[in-house]
């Protein structure tokens, strides 16, 4: 099926929208629904979506204002909506000059667009797997060296892979309409009714994409070259492995790991016990901040601590050191947390897993919410993964879990574990991966428009790599600008150079120099900070005028309006 066909089917449905009712649903914010077609891949299908729109209007006059600016915090599957409630409207709309309406959307299948991706039958089904269900399978790095624990190592792997074969099969079994639906394919072309129908038809798209809304960019650039305007790839799920079976895409997710581990340690030690309580090593120990850190690991595989019930060990601490080390404004909190896991103390790590638990469903019979349906949108816009074996994923968790030099990898195995034992079914409209990109360089080049490609240096979900790759598929229609540290995205660590160069392509197109380096300015571990919640107060190094503080400031709202959506 032909673009063109596909952009008629789209423009007929999207016109029996005559006008969108917007409703105040908060300070500063509207919100509405917006119809489009569920199935982009069936010309004769008149079966429709529902997309939950949310919008902080531009400030400025509205002669002055540009349009709409669309933004998606990636998952895949996190809510737009929820992420301009939680701040990123009024943060974007401070960083971009309040020129635009920064305008949230919840993806098709998820939040509150319909129909959901659901994967259980009602809300107790879908709270009680999901609660059940490990985050990792249990295993130390000395293991992938060692022969005599390769039996141990492949049953560990073998019984958490089983779980969550089980949640696969749930997902498939459920059946929901959204599961074939809700490909990067379907959601550019959802990206093109939203601004055929905010700002019309010939209108261009203005849009931050965050994460996996990296991947949504690229397939919107491939099918609507002639419709790109102001667009910036933040944190870049590297679009050729993510076009791959998930094999690929797992190896080089995890290039960043040991160096953002490394960052931590070096910005710990450096601010000393006054601001990272792990900076200072018990009596009778002299190893340094990141050597403390892997014997942790090893003691704790070896000697669980058992606390409040839960056995901690490392199926429960790297998972949350995995979480943590993507956002450091946690950082802060997750010092205190191993200081005391060093002292063999779980009262921290108790208190943190519960302040991050999920409520129990005030009515279990009602319908599920879509609590696990990240699991499937992981898989389909991969190439089918079913060909993956076990013997595969024990194989690439020892080699890279050996390359990176830290057992960090066993907290992130669902999500091949999932797509291994996920169909080959694939949407109808096939994702375009990056087979259009060569011609898309060309039509971008031709009308001097050009992508600006935003990454951490050690992006620990996104490596850097993926920015990289993004940049050589568009040589001539793309500029990559580095912030310095880790984090996961742009905002994750404040950097008044990026927040800067944001802002100036936003309010007047113009771009940094390509391969501009940005340090950040954000203290992570403050002085004499004695908050006790999970992010650290904004902090920053120098000394700023009004302007500069307003960018800053914002940057970092808008990181947190991340961790308010997680």
């Amino acid at each position: 099926m032909s673009f063109v066909s596909v952009f008629l089917v789209a423009s007929t449905l999207a016109a029996q929208v005559s006008g969108l009712v917007w409703t105040a649903c908060g300070t500063g914010l509207d919100c509405t629904t917006i119809q489009v077609p569920l199935e982009y891949g069936n010309i004769s299908s008149v079966t429709a979506a529902n997309l939950a729109l949310i919008r902080y209007k531009a400030t400025v006059a509205s002669t002055a204002r540009l349009g709409s600016l669309l933004v998606n915090p990636g998952g895949p599957g996190a809510s737009g909506v929820n992420f301009v409630a939680a701040g990123a409207g009024a943060a974007v709309s401070a960083l971009s000059g309040g020129l635009y309406d920064i305008i949230g959307w919840d993806p098709r299948g998820v939040g509150a667009s319909t129909p959901l991706l659901e994967c259980f039958a009602n809300a107790s089904a879908e709270y009680d797997f999901a609660n059940a269900l490990p985050s990792a399978p249990n295993l130390w790095l000395g293991q992938f060296t060692n022969a005599s624990e390769d039996a141990a190592v492949e049953s560990a792997i073998s019984g958490f892979d089983a779980s969550v074969a089980a949640l696969a099969d749930a997902c498939v079994a459920e059946n929901s309409k959204a599961l074939f639906t809700s490909s990067a394919a379907y959601n550019a072309r959802d990206m093109l009714n939203i601004v055929d129908e905010l700002d019309g038809t010939t209108a261009k798209l203005n849009y931050w994409g965050f994460s996996y809304g990296t991947v949504y960019l690229a397939e919107f650039i491939q099918a609507y070259p002639d419709r790109v305007g102001r667009i910036i790839a933040d944190g870049v799920v590297d679009p050729i492995t993510n076009s791959d079976t998930y094999a690929a895409q797992l190896a080089v997710d995890q290039v960043s790991t040991r160096d953002a581990l490394n960052d931590f340690a070096t910005f710990c030690t450096t601010a000393g016990s006054a601001g990272c309580p792990f900076a200072t090593a018990p009596t009778g120990v002299t190893a340094n901040v990141a050597t403390r850190m892997d014997n942790m690991q090893k003691d704790l595989f070896n000697n669980p601590i058992v606390a409040s019930g839960l056995s901690i060990s490392l199926d429960v601490l790297n998972p949350v050191l995995n979480s943590l080390l993507r956002v450091p404004t946690t950082w802060q909190t997750l010092a205190s947390v191993l200081c005391d896991l060093e002292a063999r103390n779980g009262t921290s790590m108790i208190a943190l897993l519960t302040s991050l638990a999920s409520a129990a469903p005030t009515n279990g019979s009602a319908a599920g919410v879509g609590t696990l349906s990240v699991n499937p949108l992981n898989c389909i816009d991969n190439a089918p993964s079913s060909k993956i074996t076990l013997a595969d994923v024990v194989n690439l968790t020892k080699t890279i879990s050996v390359q990176e030099n830290t057992p960090l990898l066993n907290a992130g195995l669902t999500p091949i574990s999932f797509c291994r034992n996920f169909p080959d079914t694939r949407a109808l409209l096939a994702n375009a991966g990056t087979s259009n990109m060569s011609n898309t360089d060309g039509v971008l080049a031709a009308a001097k428009s050009s992508i600006l490609i935003i990454s951490p240096s050690h992006d620990v979900a996104t490596p850097l790599k993926g920015a990289q790759t993004l940049r050589d598929l568009l040589p001539n229609s793309s500029t990559l600008a580095i912030r310095g540290g880790s984090g996961h995205t742009s905002i994750s660590h404040v950097s008044l150079g990026m927040a800067e160069a944001v802002s100036a392509f936003f309010t007047a197109g113009t771009l940094p120099a390509d391969g501009a380096f940005f340090a950040v300015d954000q203290d992570v571990f403050p002085a004499g900070v004695t908050d006790s919640s999970l992010v650290t107060p904004a902090v920053f190094n120098g000394t700023y005028t009004t302007a500069q503080q307003a960018l800053l400031t914002a940057t970092y709202d808008i990181g947190i309006a991340f961790l308010m959506i997680g």
